[in-house]
């Protein structure tokens, strides 16, 4: 993993909408690492504990582009 995962609570300082409680951030250099951060044990177990406590889920994937042309997969 690139940068490696993170979390943090949300401030909650947006005028419109603060639901979001937690957000997890994490950066991959490519599709592969993404794949094996979900397939890992820890990650099974940990959504496992969270999904039923959770009433809101907000996911988001995507490809940075890199300064050499290729790109990576973004946080998840």
């Amino acid at each position: 993993m690139h940068a490696g995962s993170r979390y943090a609570r949300n401030r909650k300082t947006d005028q419109l909408a603060n639901e979001i409680d937690v957000v997890v951030y994490g950066e991959f250099d490519n599709e592969a690492e993404l794949v094996a951060y979900k397939a890992h044990d820890l990650y099974q177990e940990s959504i496992k504990r969270v999904r039923p406590l959770r009433e809101l889920r907000f996911a988001a994937d995507y490809d940075v582009p890199s300064s050499s042309g290729s790109s990576g997969s973004g946080p998840k």
